[in-house]
């Protein structure tokens, strides 16, 4: 900010030696050096540049690194103005020339983005879909309780990004298969389209990379990392703030100069609102993800729309145009027809009984029988890593190590090492119950599959852990290779045993697991849904061993309670219309915009 005795154009020259250090010799001196400072009156900074291209270079390519420079010294608030020859005067609304989607969403040109996703001369990255292999539409049971949601799932493979079902939301309650549909789709379209990208993310390491990316200031790294993805599966949909998926529908639209939802890229949501809501909702404020100031002040728009942005993505401003597809499955796949699901159920409709309370009551205090492994669950990090570390130190033997070993430039290995899951320093012993963190391409394990370290192979053939997974397959655990691709070239890569100690896990990391036993203490949950989800992950009451109770782990979000009821309506409604008149029902719901919804300024 401005001292007594430094003037506009004193600020701007410390600007431009910012910007200097962050850009090469031959860009700085094409596009900036001939920048000339006009005026500033506290909130508007005019700049003379020689033509319009200059505006487009700078509002195209450079803004993601110039903003927070151009904040930092002059004010949050400062907007860019441009003062260009009449002949040359660009196309630029000046009411939204300086918004922050322009500034980090309009890089469509891979040839002068600075970032480690898209880098000069890219053919095509390839990206790990993280689909399961067993999640087909192959093994999944078709019935009058699932039509709707493979019918659309087919619609969306067949044709993704062109259909009415974008986004297409596979909703019910848990364990009736919403994964395994939502990643069946992602498998159907790879078959049919292999030039497409396909990625399946959970929306707890959606929020940590967005969360990661806001912090380090590298909003534009993910933005355009997820530019180059086709078809999109966001799991466990519920924990999503309504801002982040306003945000992500609104900037894939401007990145993608098409006004469709997601600018055509195809969006399949999963999730239950029963289960955890985003983490602001659950008051853990020291996890919140925190937007930019710019969006703090833009929530009038919520305000006066009576929305709350921090809320379920149904309460995010776009949700309504979106006009999503809903399809809710009913069919119990994870519980049996017994006590627990009785339970679960009533916790859903709000009306725990005594009868319930007794239920779990017979859980309380047991132990899992000698040999048999459980999982256990806790409410915060801490509490996991600490036991962890606990029972693998209990094991009385030296552990065996493993480091993750990298390849490439520096920023491409810490991104690959941000989203691999398995620590780089692994330590592992006999005994140590591990989870595997990758999908296996021979299917004797997938990604979030639970074993027990058996013992090590030979040091002269590698010294790799020997672990039996729960389904009996017994598997030497060699390093799994996470690469970033030019076409056929390797750019980075990291390589590491695909393990980490899974004694316990949090319950945000649990959503959408089934667990044949897991041990859980449930005085200590804080947000609705958290004891919903804990008790859901087992098969039946055998399998739950119970450390302590209170009434919070009842808790649902009266919000979930009011949209099951909307959401089930939909897609009766809508599984009456496949009924009556099949697929081609559903194209009168494709939604148009009138005119630009954007008020971009306003998102952010």
């Amino acid at each position: 900010m401005f001292n007594n005795s430094q003037t506009y154009s004193d600020i701007w020259q410390l600007c431009l030696n910012r910007i200097k250090e962050q850009t090469s010799a031959e860009e700085f001196a094409k596009w900036f050096q001939p920048i000339v400072p006009l005026e500033f009156d506290g909130t508007t900074l005019r700049l003379r540049v020689p033509n319009a291209s200059y505006v487009y270079q700078i509002e195209k390519n450079y803004i993601p690194f110039l903003r927070p420079i151009i904040s930092q010294l002059y004010g949050q608030q400062t907007r860019l103005h441009y003062a260009v020859p009449k002949a040359e005067a660009p196309k630029l609304d000046t009411e939204t020339d300086s918004t922050a989607i322009s500034r980090f969403a309009t890089q469509n040109d891979t040839a002068n983005i600075k970032n480690p996703f898209i880098i000069p001369g890219l053919k095509r990255v390839r990206i790990d879909p993280q689909l399961n292999p067993n999640y087909t539409f192959s093994t999944f049971i078709e019935g009058e309780c699932n039509r709707l949601a493979r019918s659309a799932g087919m619609s969306v493979a067949v044709n993704p990004g062109t259909t009415p079902f974008n986004p297409l939301y596979i909703y019910g309650d848990s364990g009736l298969g919403k994964t395994h549909i939502a990643q069946s789709i992602g498998h159907e379209v790879l078959q049919r389209h292999p030039e497409l990208q396909v990625l399946y993310v959970s929306m707890n390491k959606f929020q940590a990379q967005f969360q990661t990316a806001h912090k380090r200031g590298e909003i534009p790294d993910f933005i355009h990392f997820y530019q180059m993805i086709d078809v999109l599966i966001i799991d466990e949909v519920s924990m999503m703030h309504a801002w982040l998926f306003d945000m992500v529908d609104q900037v894939c639209r401007i990145i993608r100069r098409d006004q469709r939802p997601f600018g055509g890229l195809q969006v399949v949501l999963s999730g239950d609102f029963f289960q955890l809501p985003p983490v602001s909702v659950g008051g853990r404020n020291h996890d919140l993800v925190t937007p930019s100031p710019e969006f703090v002040a833009s929530r009038e728009r919520y305000a006066e729309a009576g929305l709350n942005p921090d809320g379920f993505v149904t309460e995010s401003l776009v949700w309504r145009e979106l006009n999503p597809a809903i399809c809710y499955l009913t069919e119990q796949h994870r519980q049996d027809d017994g006590s627990l699901l009785t339970v679960l159920t009533d916790i859903r409709n709000g009306c725990v009984n005594d009868d319930d309370r007794n239920v779990l009551l017979t859980r309380l205090g047991t132990i899992p029988e000698p040999g048999q492994q459980a999982v256990n669950l806790f409410p915060v990090n801490k509490q996991a890593d600490t036991l962890n570390d606990m029972r693998l130190f209990e094991i009385n033997e030296e552990p065996h190590e493993y480091f993750a070993e990298a390849a490439g430039p520096v920023n491409l290995v810490e991104r690959l090492k941000k989203n691999m899951l398995a620590p780089e320093r692994l330590q592992l012993k006999t005994g140590a119950a591990v989870m595997a963190v990758r999908n296996d391409t021979d299917h004797q394990f997938v990604n979030g599959s639970l074993g027990t370290v058996r013992g090590f192979a030979a040091e002269n053939k590698g010294g790799w852990p020997i672990v039996e997974f729960e389904n009996g397959n017994i598997v030497t655990m060699k390093p799994n290779c996470w690469e970033m691709m030019d076409g056929d070239t390797v750019l980075a890569s990291v390589n590491q045993v695909p393990l980490r100690c899974a004694w316990a896990i949090t319950i945000h990391k649990s959503q959408g697991m089934t667990l044949e036993r897991a041990v859980m203490d449930l005085r200590r949950t804080f947000a609705p849904g958290m004891g919903y989800v804990a008790l859901s992950r087992v098969e039946g009451l055998q399998g739950l061993y119970l450390n302590g109770v209170n009434e919070r782990m009842f808790l649902v979000s009266p919000d979930a309670v009011r949209l099951d009821g909307e959401l089930r309506l939909a897609s009766a409604q809508a599984s009456d219309m496949l009924a009556h008149d099949g697929i081609a029902a559903f194209r009168q719901n494709i939604a148009v915009p009138d005119g630009d919804e954007f008020a971009q300024d306003a998102l952010f």
